[in-house]
């Protein structure tokens, strides 16, 4: 199937998944049932927006999270959605940050928050990196399988669109 077809049969989902997840953590303080009790999420320092239509409105946020908060639920409540965010993962195993971009569905300027002094040289350095990569994938493939369930089930969906409408009311 053409690229450009699956991106915009695809698109649209990515959207409102990011837009259900940025709900999410910041309704639950970034500890999520689908993740383990160590890990958080939280939306970090970068979120883009995108209306919709012919030409849509993009806008982009960018400084402390805390700070765009009543500024994002703004786009948000125009009908605005999240297209890209800068996520920040905190695990044991140690934190990363990356940003999502859910309309080509990328990975983008991964980082870890450091890099273990690891017998073995470069062998031991990729293996740790490829587990680190599994780790993320770890926790997001959870989160949007959620979403799937939750999007697939109407009446989960209507109650979850009716709690983010009273959430931006708010």
């Amino acid at each position: 199937m053409d690229y450009l077809v699956l991106k915009g049969k695809y698109g649209l989902l990515g959207r409102d998944f990011l837009t259900w997840l940025y709900y999410r953590v910041l309704t639950t303080d970034g500890r999520l049932a689908e993740m383990d009790s160590a890990t958080e999420i939280f939306f970090d320092d970068v979120v883009g927006v995108l209306g919709e239509g012919d030409q849509p409105a993009a806008s982009t946020f960018r400084g402390d999270p805390a700070s765009m908060d009543d500024e994002l639920k703004t786009a948000l409540r125009s009908g605005k959605k999240i297209t890209r965010a800068k996520l920040h993962i905190l695990r044991p195993e140690g934190d990363c940050t990356f940003q999502l971009d859910t309309d080509d569905w990328v990975v983008r300027g991964l980082r870890f928050s450091s890099s273990p002094d690891l017998e073995g040289g470069d062998e031991a350095l990729l293996l740790d990196r490829m587990a680190r990569l599994e780790g993320v994938e770890e926790v997001l493939e959870p989160l949007f399988r959620a979403y799937l369930e939750m999007r697939m089930d109407e009446s989960a969906y209507n109650k979850v669109g009716q709690e983010i409408a009273q959430w931006l009311a708010s």
